[in-house]
């Protein structure tokens, strides 16, 4: 999540950067992406097992 927000904080001053490490850069919120997906998923039987 630091990574997401440092690169949010750089865009909104100006990114200097060529489009490929703008392309690298965006990793960070892919990786976000895909863990709150399986987050979100496994969130409901995590809590019917907490309350059986």
């Amino acid at each position: 999540m630091n990574a997401w927000a440092a690169l949010v904080s750089v865009i909104e001053r100006g990114y200097r950067d060529d489009v490929y490490e703008y392309t690298n850069d965006l990793y960070c919120r892919k990786w976000l992406h895909e863990t709150w997906l399986l987050l979100v998923s496994a969130y409901p039987r995590m809590c019917s097992r907490r309350y059986r």
